[in-house]
């Protein structure tokens, strides 16, 4: 089927009235305070989601794919609302439980809970408040083991709707180049990512350089350190935040998309409530591997040797008797100098 010019006006036309449509599915999800429900969805597809070949006068017209990111007709632009926000969290030993290294050289915390990395949180909720303000979709990543599930689920229950596992027993996940390689596979397989968000590091390897090498890994701007999100302009694809500095803040903006680690000053993180507890214990979270998502791993670059328990130390206490708290202080000082402390 062709059009002539006169075709090709009409057209422009409708896809004038089709981001109109865009904007009412975009306002409609903000007011829906979660993903685009169904009449949201329906008015950004109408608005932005369909992308036709007919670009000048005379061409046939095809209808492509729906939910492209960014579309044209006749020098009207158009934009998918549908802005996908992805975190990483994991489980973590709550930072009250002691650790230890068993007779078997391995890590443990006896029975102790596990608990949502502490930097994440700020990481979800950021999230949430992302998707939300543009009308989009949250997804939430952990990559390891099932117990990294209860992680996954304390994220549906405070307001992410979808979530992943990716699991590959044979790879030592521990080394970042290989974490880094899956969750790169994970980004590609979701396919229309534009913002990925990491808490500031994780508490129980130290370590914040997984961000950084999943950036590197997909060619995407790396932003550390963000304090606050101020924009996020879908249809110019660009993101403007603020860092903490040691010397004070600064202000950068840059395309998407784009990786993100995120201090705790950036927002409150939210308590699930009953109702997000209940969809959690009740959710299947699919588990991916590395042929799922065609990923070959690399060679690991470490390897941990063994584990060990700090030496204990025997620590003895002393009361320092004196008349006055002068003859303390000097008693004490003349102690510290024998024992050659000061």
């Amino acid at each position: 089927m062709g059009f002539g010019l006169d075709g090709a006006a009409i057209f422009a036309s409708w896809a004038a009235i089709c981001k109109g449509f865009a904007s009412i599915g975009r306002h409609f999800a903000s007011l829906c305070g979660r993903g685009p429900a169904v009449p949201a969805a329906i008015f950004a597809g109408l608005g932005c989601g369909i992308r036709h070949s007919l670009i000048q006068p005379g061409l046939d017209f095809t209808e492509a794919d729906v939910y492209n990111r960014r579309g044209s007709f006749a020098g009207i632009h158009w934009e998918d609302t549908l802005l996908h926000v992805v975190t990483f969290t994991r489980s973590t030993p709550d930072t009250a439980a002691k650790v230890w290294i068993d007779d078997d050289g391995r890590v443990t915390w006896g029975d102790a809970a596990t608990v949502v990395n502490p930097w994440d949180e700020y990481a979800l909720e950021e999230t949430i408040a992302q998707a939300k303000n543009a009308g989009g979709k949250a997804t939430v990543i952990a990559i390891g083991p099932e117990w990294h599930n209860d992680a996954l689920k304390h994220s549906i229950a405070m307001g992410i709707p979808n979530a992943v596992r990716i699991d590959e027993p044979e790879a030592d996940i521990r080394d970042s180049l290989i974490w880094s390689s899956l969750a790169a596979g994970a980004i590609r397989q979701l396919g229309d990512v534009e913002l990925i968000l990491f808490g500031k590091e994780s508490v129980d390897v130290g370590t914040d350089q997984h961000s950084c090498q999943l950036a590197r890994r997909l060619g995407w701007t790396m932003l550390g350190y963000v304090s606050n999100i101020l924009e996020v302009n879908c249809e110019a694809g660009t993101i403007k935040v603020e860092k903490m500095l040691e010397q004070g803040k600064q202000r950068v903006s840059a395309k998407l998309p784009a990786v993100i680690s995120v201090m705790k000053d950036i927002n409150e993180p939210r308590y699930p409530n009953f109702l997000g507890i209940r969809k959690a214990a009740k959710a299947q979270i699919p588990v991916w591997s590395a042929k799922d998502m065609d990923v070959e791993l690399p060679k690991a670059a470490t390897a941990v040797l063994a584990y060990k328990n700090l030496p204990s130390r025997e620590i003895k206490t002393e009361i320092i008797a004196g008349q006055s708290i002068d003859d303390k202080a000097r008693i004490l000082a003349e102690r510290l100098f024998a024992e050659k402390a000061l």
